[in-house]
């Protein structure tokens, strides 16, 4: 039975979370994305969380709740020694190990060097911006303008209207979400990720990086996050 759970989450995590088809699909002239939005939330809210329970040997409840934490408390990337493919398939599991004792600091990020020195009145062309975020965004960042405009937005509308989870975005600009839909093909799930540390402490996970370091660097009090793993050492 273990095995046949097994099986059916990872055809729909193959199928329903791979993380590159909704721009395209996004982009479609037929594209209803209220559907799709009503669609996702389905999966989500509760075949994933289903499957999910099936095949993760520990498994904690709540795992798409989002938690509003301080992006202060966030200063390492987690060092989870697992394949990325499968580990991606599963939310809300118990690791053991010493992964929260190996993480990589944040601040040492070209990244997030490289938007403080943005934030710091740096010209746009005396960083590698464009280059790092190309790396990863090509399908809906063409060019160093556009890329720089959406983050010059990000900015602002972060300053301006304070950040908002996911799901608030969806409400007012459905289209324009789902077309950045950079690290899931499900919205819901574009939240940073975290995993927590056996003595509480928070780790980068997934999704969101530069969402992140701008928050950091902005000095924002609070960021929505979901919950991706915990330390074995916390059950």
């Amino acid at each position: 039975m273990k095995s046949l759970f097994e099986n059916l989450f990872l055809v729909t995590r193959f199928v329903f979370l791979e993380n590159r088809f909704v721009g395209f699909l996004a982009k479609q002239k037929n594209f209803n994305q209220f559907l799709w939005i009503f669609y996702s939330s389905v999966i989500v809210n509760v075949l994933m969380p289903v499957l999910s329970f099936f095949t993760s040997y520990r498994y904690f409840e709540d795992v798409f709740e989002v938690c509003w934490v301080d992006p202060e408390d966030i200063n390492y990337v987690s060092a989870i020694d697992e394949d990325e493919f499968v580990y991606n398939l599963r939310y809300g599991r118990f690791i053991g190990g010493s992964w929260d004792q190996q993480g990589k600091d944040i601040e040492d990020l070209e990244l997030f060097q490289e938007l403080r020195k943005y934030l710091d009145n740096s010209s746009w062309e005396d960083t590698n911006l464009y280059e790092l975020f190309m790396e990863r965004e090509k399908k809906w960042c063409s060019s160093k303008e556009e890329r720089k405009k959406a983050v010059d937005r990000l900015i602002e509308v972060i300053q301006q209207e304070g950040y908002k989870t996911q799901r608030e975005l969806l409400q007012e600009n459905p289209k324009d979400v789902l077309k950045k839909c950079n690290d899931t093909l499900f919205p819901q799930l574009n939240e940073i990720q975290v995993s927590v540390g056996r003595n509480g402490e928070l780790f980068w996970e997934t999704n969101g990086q530069h969402r992140l370091i701008l928050a950091k660097l902005l000095e924002l009090d609070k960021i929505p996050v979901l919950v991706r793993a915990r330390h074995r050492s916390l059950l």
